[in-house]
């Protein structure tokens, strides 16, 4: 069991070794262009929010009289 248990784990490390990992400049790229789409959606759900906000306002003042 302790012979397979240490093939297991040596074919592990063998396919660490084989990753492709990414360089940090690419990480930080990708990073900042995430960053900015996330910026430009949260401004415009905002403005969406608050437009639809205020015609319900305006539709409901109008049915009410409020």
């Amino acid at each position: 069991m302790l012979k397979s248990l240490s093939v297991f784990f040596c074919g592990i490390k063998q396919e660490i070794r084989r990753i492709a990992w990414v360089k940090k400049q690419e990480v930080l790229s990708s990073l900042f262009v995430v960053a900015i789409f996330i910026l430009c959606f949260s401004v415009f759900f905002c403005l969406v929010d608050f437009t639809s906000l205020c015609t319900i306002k305006a539709l409901f003042g109008i049915i009410y009289g409020t």
